[in-house]
Protein backbone atom coordinates (compact mmCIF):
# COMPACT_ATOMS: atom_id res chain seq x y z
CA UNK A 1 0.00 0.00 0.00
CA UNK A 2 2.95 2.59 0.83
CA UNK A 3 4.25 1.50 -2.30
CA UNK A 4 1.15 2.58 -3.99
CA UNK A 5 0.97 5.46 -2.01
CA UNK A 6 3.98 6.52 -3.06
CA UNK A 7 3.84 6.02 -6.71
CA UNK A 8 0.39 8.20 -7.15
CA UNK A 9 1.73 11.11 -5.29
CA UNK A 10 5.01 11.27 -7.91
CA UNK A 11 2.77 10.18 -10.76
CA UNK A 12 -0.93 10.12 -10.18
CA UNK A 13 -1.90 9.39 -13.86
CA UNK A 14 0.35 6.18 -13.87
CA UNK A 15 -0.56 2.41 -13.10
CA UNK A 16 1.19 0.63 -10.08
CA UNK A 17 2.38 -2.51 -10.80
CA UNK A 18 4.86 -4.92 -7.84
CA UNK A 19 6.19 -8.39 -7.74
CA UNK A 20 6.07 -9.66 -4.60
CA UNK A 21 7.77 -12.78 -2.69
CA UNK A 22 4.77 -12.76 0.06
CA UNK A 23 1.30 -11.79 -0.40
CA UNK A 24 -2.17 -11.72 1.48
CA UNK A 25 -5.62 -11.68 0.22
CA UNK A 26 -7.04 -8.16 -0.67
CA UNK A 27 -3.09 -7.01 -2.50
CA UNK A 28 -4.73 -7.60 -5.91
CA UNK A 29 -6.86 -4.79 -5.45
CA UNK A 30 -3.75 -2.70 -5.47
CA UNK A 31 -2.11 -3.77 -8.56
CA UNK A 32 -0.05 -6.22 -7.02
CA UNK A 33 1.33 -9.49 -8.40
CA UNK A 34 3.52 -12.97 -6.79
CA UNK A 35 5.55 -15.59 -8.03
CA UNK A 36 6.37 -18.97 -6.94
CA UNK A 37 9.83 -18.42 -4.89
CA UNK A 38 13.64 -18.94 -5.62
CA UNK A 39 12.59 -23.17 -7.46
CA UNK A 40 15.24 -25.34 -8.54
CA UNK A 41 15.62 -26.03 -12.21
CA UNK A 42 14.30 -29.32 -12.49
CA UNK A 43 11.62 -31.32 -14.06
CA UNK A 44 9.93 -31.79 -10.51
CA UNK A 45 9.42 -27.86 -10.01
CA UNK A 46 8.13 -27.73 -13.70
CA UNK A 47 5.80 -29.95 -12.66
CA UNK A 48 4.66 -28.43 -9.62
CA UNK A 49 4.33 -24.90 -11.37
CA UNK A 50 0.68 -25.15 -12.86
CA UNK A 51 -0.76 -26.15 -9.51
CA UNK A 52 1.07 -23.47 -7.69
CA UNK A 53 -0.21 -20.76 -9.93
CA UNK A 54 -3.88 -22.36 -9.80
CA UNK A 55 -4.14 -22.67 -5.78
CA UNK A 56 -2.78 -18.30 -6.00
CA UNK A 57 -5.43 -18.21 -8.37
CA UNK A 58 -7.84 -19.53 -5.85
CA UNK A 59 -6.65 -17.67 -2.83
CA UNK A 60 -7.06 -14.34 -4.84
CA UNK A 61 -3.82 -13.44 -6.36
CA UNK A 62 -4.72 -13.61 -10.38
CA UNK A 63 -1.31 -12.64 -11.20
CA UNK A 64 1.15 -15.32 -10.47
CA UNK A 65 4.18 -16.04 -12.35
CA UNK A 66 7.49 -18.10 -11.41
CA UNK A 67 11.44 -18.06 -12.35
CA UNK A 68 11.16 -19.86 -15.96
CA UNK A 69 14.05 -22.09 -16.32
CA UNK A 70 14.49 -22.50 -12.26
CA UNK A 71 16.33 -19.83 -10.10
CA UNK A 72 18.96 -22.05 -7.68
CA UNK A 73 21.03 -23.82 -10.41
CA UNK A 74 21.62 -24.45 -13.55
CA UNK A 75 18.86 -25.41 -16.03
CA UNK A 76 18.54 -27.75 -19.61
CA UNK A 77 18.08 -26.26 -22.87
CA UNK A 78 15.22 -29.04 -22.95
CA UNK A 79 14.16 -27.85 -19.45
CA UNK A 80 14.09 -24.16 -20.27
CA UNK A 81 12.22 -24.59 -23.55
CA UNK A 82 9.46 -26.76 -21.91
CA UNK A 83 9.09 -24.20 -19.11
CA UNK A 84 8.78 -21.79 -22.05
CA UNK A 85 5.90 -23.16 -23.33
CA UNK A 86 4.10 -23.45 -20.11
CA UNK A 87 5.08 -19.93 -19.27
CA UNK A 88 3.24 -18.45 -22.56
CA UNK A 89 -0.17 -19.57 -21.37
CA UNK A 90 0.35 -18.08 -17.23
CA UNK A 91 -0.84 -15.01 -16.11
CA UNK A 92 3.04 -13.59 -15.76
CA UNK A 93 5.58 -14.83 -17.92
CA UNK A 94 8.79 -14.16 -16.48
CA UNK A 95 12.32 -16.10 -16.79
CA UNK A 96 14.73 -15.55 -13.59
CA UNK A 97 17.91 -16.97 -12.90
CA UNK A 98 20.87 -16.98 -10.36
CA UNK A 99 24.06 -14.54 -10.75
CA UNK A 100 26.61 -17.53 -10.19
CA UNK A 101 29.53 -19.24 -12.08
CA UNK A 102 27.70 -22.10 -12.51
CA UNK A 103 24.41 -21.14 -13.76
CA UNK A 104 24.21 -20.30 -17.30
CA UNK A 105 21.90 -17.06 -18.02
CA UNK A 106 18.61 -17.61 -19.56
CA UNK A 107 19.18 -15.55 -22.99
CA UNK A 108 17.75 -18.13 -25.67
CA UNK A 109 20.56 -17.73 -27.92
CA UNK A 110 23.26 -19.29 -24.97
CA UNK A 111 21.44 -22.86 -25.25
CA UNK A 112 21.72 -23.91 -28.76
CA UNK A 113 19.65 -22.99 -31.96
CA UNK A 114 17.11 -25.83 -31.34
CA UNK A 115 16.63 -24.33 -27.67
CA UNK A 116 16.33 -21.12 -28.89
CA UNK A 117 13.99 -21.56 -31.82
CA UNK A 118 11.60 -23.10 -29.40
CA UNK A 119 11.90 -20.55 -26.94
CA UNK A 120 12.12 -17.87 -29.74
CA UNK A 121 8.10 -19.92 -30.99
CA UNK A 122 6.79 -19.76 -27.23
CA UNK A 123 7.68 -15.78 -26.97
CA UNK A 124 5.92 -14.99 -30.53
CA UNK A 125 3.10 -16.99 -29.10
CA UNK A 126 2.94 -14.81 -26.08
CA UNK A 127 2.70 -11.64 -27.96
CA UNK A 128 0.29 -13.44 -30.42
CA UNK A 129 -2.02 -13.86 -27.80
CA UNK A 130 -1.50 -10.22 -25.86
CA UNK A 131 -5.12 -9.17 -27.10
CA UNK A 132 -6.87 -12.06 -25.79
CA UNK A 133 -5.11 -12.25 -22.34
CA UNK A 134 -5.39 -8.41 -22.00
CA UNK A 135 -9.10 -8.25 -22.51
CA UNK A 136 -9.24 -11.83 -20.19
CA UNK A 137 -7.46 -8.80 -17.39
CA UNK A 138 -10.22 -6.37 -18.06
CA UNK A 139 -12.82 -8.79 -17.54
CA UNK A 140 -11.32 -10.11 -14.35
CA UNK A 141 -11.03 -6.15 -13.44
CA UNK A 142 -14.61 -6.02 -14.29
CA UNK A 143 -16.11 -9.30 -12.57
CA UNK A 144 -14.44 -11.20 -10.38
CA UNK A 145 -13.50 -14.45 -12.92
CA UNK A 146 -10.15 -15.89 -12.75
CA UNK A 147 -9.23 -16.45 -16.95
CA UNK A 148 -6.59 -19.00 -15.49
CA UNK A 149 -8.46 -21.62 -13.77
CA UNK A 150 -8.53 -25.08 -12.93
CA UNK A 151 -10.42 -27.85 -15.62
CA UNK A 152 -12.76 -28.18 -11.92
CA UNK A 153 -14.34 -24.94 -12.57
CA UNK A 154 -14.90 -25.41 -16.18
CA UNK A 155 -16.34 -28.98 -16.05
CA UNK A 156 -17.62 -29.73 -12.29
CA UNK A 157 -19.54 -32.53 -13.05
CA UNK A 158 -16.18 -34.65 -14.67
CA UNK A 159 -14.75 -36.46 -12.17
CA UNK A 160 -11.30 -37.41 -13.65
CA UNK A 161 -10.80 -33.08 -13.55
CA UNK A 162 -11.51 -33.07 -9.68
CA UNK A 163 -7.75 -32.92 -8.26
CA UNK A 164 -5.85 -32.09 -11.83
CA UNK A 165 -3.38 -29.26 -11.72
CA UNK A 166 -1.28 -30.53 -14.79
CA UNK A 167 -3.84 -29.03 -17.16
CA UNK A 168 -5.60 -25.69 -17.38
CA UNK A 169 -7.99 -23.54 -18.70
CA UNK A 170 -6.50 -20.03 -20.08
CA UNK A 171 -9.79 -18.28 -20.60
CA UNK A 172 -11.43 -20.75 -23.29
CA UNK A 173 -8.16 -22.75 -24.27
CA UNK A 174 -7.35 -25.96 -22.80
CA UNK A 175 -3.28 -25.99 -21.78
CA UNK A 176 -2.15 -29.61 -21.44
CA UNK A 177 2.04 -28.51 -21.37
CA UNK A 178 4.61 -30.74 -21.57
CA UNK A 179 6.32 -30.89 -18.37
CA UNK A 180 8.44 -34.39 -18.20
CA UNK A 181 11.87 -34.99 -20.00
CA UNK A 182 11.07 -38.00 -21.96
CA UNK A 183 8.30 -35.77 -23.56
CA UNK A 184 5.32 -37.74 -23.20
CA UNK A 185 1.79 -36.31 -23.57
CA UNK A 186 -0.57 -36.93 -20.41
CA UNK A 187 -3.50 -35.19 -21.99
CA UNK A 188 -7.08 -35.65 -20.55
CA UNK A 189 -10.56 -33.65 -22.95
CA UNK A 190 -13.61 -33.37 -21.41
CA UNK A 191 -16.89 -34.17 -23.03
CA UNK A 192 -17.08 -32.59 -26.17
CA UNK A 193 -15.65 -31.46 -29.45
CA UNK A 194 -11.77 -30.46 -29.16
CA UNK A 195 -9.68 -28.57 -32.14
CA UNK A 196 -5.97 -28.20 -31.37
CA UNK A 197 -5.13 -24.46 -30.89
CA UNK A 198 -4.30 -22.36 -34.33
CA UNK A 199 -2.58 -19.63 -32.40
CA UNK A 200 0.99 -20.40 -33.25
CA UNK A 201 2.70 -23.61 -35.48
CA UNK A 202 4.13 -24.81 -32.32
CA UNK A 203 0.94 -26.41 -31.52
CA UNK A 204 0.15 -29.77 -32.02
CA UNK A 205 2.69 -30.23 -34.57
CA UNK A 206 4.89 -33.76 -35.42
CA UNK A 207 6.77 -32.20 -37.91
CA UNK A 208 10.79 -32.91 -38.28
CA UNK A 209 9.72 -35.81 -35.30
CA UNK A 210 10.46 -39.33 -36.58
CA UNK A 211 9.76 -41.01 -33.44
CA UNK A 212 6.87 -38.67 -32.51
CA UNK A 213 3.21 -40.08 -32.48
CA UNK A 214 -0.08 -39.44 -31.11
CA UNK A 215 -2.45 -42.01 -29.18
CA UNK A 216 -5.96 -41.36 -28.54
CA UNK A 217 -7.73 -43.59 -26.10
CA UNK A 218 -11.70 -43.01 -25.65
CA UNK A 219 -12.78 -44.87 -22.57
CA UNK A 220 -15.34 -46.69 -24.72
CA UNK A 221 -13.23 -47.43 -27.36
CA UNK A 222 -10.14 -48.53 -29.09
CA UNK A 223 -6.91 -46.33 -29.74
CA UNK A 224 -5.91 -44.70 -32.30
CA UNK A 225 -2.44 -43.84 -33.07
CA UNK A 226 -1.74 -40.94 -35.49
CA UNK A 227 1.89 -40.94 -36.98
CA UNK A 228 3.01 -37.89 -39.08
CA UNK A 229 5.68 -35.46 -40.31
CA UNK A 230 2.89 -33.36 -41.71
CA UNK A 231 0.01 -33.38 -39.81
CA UNK A 232 -1.07 -30.22 -40.80
CA UNK A 233 -0.28 -30.33 -44.56
CA UNK A 234 -0.22 -26.28 -45.32
CA UNK A 235 -3.85 -25.16 -44.65
CA UNK A 236 -5.02 -28.16 -43.05
CA UNK A 237 -5.25 -29.79 -39.98
CA UNK A 238 -6.42 -32.59 -37.58
CA UNK A 239 -10.17 -32.75 -37.14
CA UNK A 240 -11.87 -32.34 -33.79
CA UNK A 241 -11.32 -34.87 -31.06
CA UNK A 242 -14.11 -35.86 -29.34
CA UNK A 243 -14.30 -36.21 -25.70
CA UNK A 244 -13.83 -37.61 -22.94
CA UNK A 245 -10.68 -38.86 -24.60
CA UNK A 246 -7.29 -39.63 -23.20
CA UNK A 247 -4.20 -38.61 -25.60
CA UNK A 248 -0.46 -40.33 -24.70
CA UNK A 249 2.22 -40.80 -27.31
CA UNK A 250 5.80 -38.98 -27.58
CA UNK A 251 5.56 -35.07 -28.37
CA UNK A 252 7.52 -32.85 -30.42
CA UNK A 253 9.92 -30.48 -29.20
CA UNK A 254 8.23 -27.24 -30.58
CA UNK A 255 4.70 -29.32 -29.40
CA UNK A 256 2.07 -27.48 -26.74
CA UNK A 257 -1.06 -29.08 -26.41
CA UNK A 258 -3.54 -26.41 -26.23
CA UNK A 259 -7.16 -27.09 -27.38
CA UNK A 260 -10.48 -24.88 -27.77
CA UNK A 261 -14.60 -25.66 -28.23
CA UNK A 262 -15.92 -24.81 -31.45
CA UNK A 263 -17.47 -21.39 -31.22
CA UNK A 264 -14.26 -19.99 -29.80
CA UNK A 265 -14.07 -16.35 -31.13
CA UNK A 266 -9.87 -16.11 -30.36
CA UNK A 267 -8.10 -12.42 -31.33
CA UNK A 268 -4.60 -12.55 -32.30
CA UNK A 269 -2.19 -9.76 -32.60
CA UNK A 270 0.83 -10.44 -35.36
CA UNK A 271 4.54 -10.95 -34.06
CA UNK A 272 5.66 -7.83 -32.33
CA UNK A 273 9.20 -7.67 -30.93
CA UNK A 274 7.46 -5.58 -27.44
CA UNK A 275 3.83 -4.16 -26.26
CA UNK A 276 4.73 -1.44 -27.31
CA UNK A 277 5.17 -2.00 -30.67
CA UNK A 278 1.33 -2.88 -30.91
CA UNK A 279 -0.93 -3.10 -32.97
CA UNK A 280 1.97 -4.41 -35.77
CA UNK A 281 -0.64 -4.81 -38.26
CA UNK A 282 -4.12 -6.15 -38.64
CA UNK A 283 -5.56 -8.00 -35.66
CA UNK A 284 -6.82 -11.73 -36.82
CA UNK A 285 -9.52 -13.30 -35.30
CA UNK A 286 -9.68 -17.09 -35.24
CA UNK A 287 -13.09 -18.82 -35.27
CA UNK A 288 -13.45 -22.53 -34.22
CA UNK A 289 -16.63 -23.80 -36.44
CA UNK A 290 -19.52 -25.59 -35.26
CA UNK A 291 -21.07 -23.31 -32.74
CA UNK A 292 -22.25 -19.79 -31.89
CA UNK A 293 -19.78 -17.38 -29.96
CA UNK A 294 -18.28 -14.35 -29.07
CA UNK A 295 -15.41 -12.29 -27.51
CA UNK A 296 -15.46 -9.10 -26.07
CA UNK A 297 -11.38 -7.11 -27.02
CA UNK A 298 -11.06 -4.77 -24.73
CA UNK A 299 -8.51 -2.14 -25.55
CA UNK A 300 -7.08 1.45 -23.50
CA UNK A 301 -3.97 2.88 -23.22
CA UNK A 302 -1.72 0.31 -21.38
CA UNK A 303 -0.25 2.96 -19.56
CA UNK A 304 -2.89 5.16 -16.99
CA UNK A 305 -5.48 5.02 -14.87
CA UNK A 306 -7.95 6.41 -17.54
CA UNK A 307 -9.54 2.89 -17.64
CA UNK A 308 -11.60 3.87 -14.32
CA UNK A 309 -12.77 6.71 -15.54
CA UNK A 310 -13.98 4.48 -18.92
CA UNK A 311 -11.21 5.23 -20.89
CA UNK A 312 -12.12 1.76 -22.70
CA UNK A 313 -12.66 0.83 -26.59
CA UNK A 314 -14.94 -2.67 -26.81
CA UNK A 315 -15.21 -4.41 -29.86
CA UNK A 316 -17.91 -6.89 -29.22
CA UNK A 317 -17.22 -9.60 -31.75
CA UNK A 318 -20.17 -12.46 -32.55
CA UNK A 319 -19.84 -15.59 -34.68
CA UNK A 320 -23.12 -16.88 -35.69
CA UNK A 321 -22.96 -20.48 -37.02
CA UNK A 322 -26.24 -20.31 -39.04
CA UNK A 323 -24.68 -18.30 -41.54
CA UNK A 324 -21.35 -18.37 -40.84
CA UNK A 325 -20.65 -14.91 -40.05
CA UNK A 326 -18.59 -12.54 -37.68
CA UNK A 327 -19.67 -9.38 -36.86
CA UNK A 328 -18.62 -6.68 -34.39
CA UNK A 329 -19.21 -3.73 -33.18
CA UNK A 330 -17.63 -0.99 -31.15
CA UNK A 331 -18.95 0.80 -28.03
CA UNK A 332 -16.73 3.09 -25.67
CA UNK A 333 -14.37 5.76 -26.25
CA UNK A 334 -13.44 4.92 -29.35
CA UNK A 335 -10.03 6.57 -29.06
CA UNK A 336 -9.05 5.20 -26.38
CA UNK A 337 -6.28 3.07 -27.21
CA UNK A 338 -4.46 5.87 -29.02
CA UNK A 339 -1.65 4.66 -32.09
CA UNK A 340 -1.63 1.26 -30.49
CA UNK A 341 -5.44 0.58 -31.05
CA UNK A 342 -5.94 -1.88 -33.90
CA UNK A 343 -7.52 -0.64 -36.99
CA UNK A 344 -7.29 -3.48 -39.55
CA UNK A 345 -9.52 -7.19 -38.99
CA UNK A 346 -9.17 -10.60 -41.22
CA UNK A 347 -10.82 -13.43 -40.31
CA UNK A 348 -9.56 -17.02 -40.31
CA UNK A 349 -12.30 -19.28 -39.88
CA UNK A 350 -11.46 -23.67 -38.99
CA UNK A 351 -14.01 -25.88 -40.17
CA UNK A 352 -13.24 -29.51 -39.90
CA UNK A 353 -10.17 -29.85 -41.11
CA UNK A 354 -9.41 -26.82 -43.15
CA UNK A 355 -8.80 -23.16 -42.49
CA UNK A 356 -10.11 -20.34 -44.38
CA UNK A 357 -9.00 -16.72 -44.43
CA UNK A 358 -10.98 -13.75 -45.28
CA UNK A 359 -9.36 -10.62 -46.66
CA UNK A 360 -7.81 -7.36 -44.79
CA UNK A 361 -10.31 -4.58 -44.22
CA UNK A 362 -11.00 -1.80 -41.72
CA UNK A 363 -12.38 -2.66 -38.38
CA UNK A 364 -14.71 0.73 -38.40
CA UNK A 365 -17.28 0.96 -35.99
CA UNK A 366 -19.10 -1.57 -37.17
CA UNK A 367 -18.53 -4.64 -39.63
CA UNK A 368 -19.20 -7.90 -40.61
CA UNK A 369 -17.42 -11.25 -42.62
CA UNK A 370 -19.36 -13.87 -43.88
CA UNK A 371 -18.02 -17.04 -45.14
CA UNK A 372 -19.46 -19.35 -47.44
CA UNK A 373 -19.12 -23.16 -47.09
CA UNK A 374 -19.84 -25.94 -49.78
CA UNK A 375 -18.89 -29.19 -49.97
CA UNK A 376 -17.61 -30.57 -52.95
CA UNK A 377 -18.95 -33.88 -54.00
CA UNK A 378 -16.12 -35.81 -54.65
CA UNK A 379 -14.00 -35.72 -53.02
CA UNK A 380 -16.13 -34.66 -50.13
CA UNK A 381 -14.40 -31.99 -48.40
CA UNK A 382 -15.32 -28.23 -47.42
CA UNK A 383 -14.69 -25.01 -49.80
CA UNK A 384 -15.33 -21.48 -48.62
CA UNK A 385 -15.37 -18.19 -49.68
CA UNK A 386 -16.06 -14.79 -48.00
CA UNK A 387 -19.25 -12.98 -49.21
Amino acid sequence: AAEAATLHAKVPEKRFFSLNRAWSPGMARLGTAVWTGDIDPGWKDLQEQPGLMLNWGLSGAPYVGCDIGGFTSNSTPDLLSRWMQLGAFMPIMRTHSTITPWAMPHWPWLWGTKAAASIRSSLELRYRLLPYHYSLAHRLYQTGALWVRPLLMEFPADPEVVEMTRQFMDGNILVAPVLNETSERDIYLPKGSWFSLRASNITQSLEGCDDCQRIIHHPKGPSIEKKSNNLFGGDQQSPPIEGPAYITGKAAFTEVPAFVRPGTVLPLAPVVQHSDALPGGPLEVQVYAGADGEFDLIEDDGETLSYEAGGVRTMHIKWTEASSTLSWEIEGSVLAPGLQGFREIFVRFISGTDTFTSNTRPIGITGAVQFKVEVEAAPQREKARVI
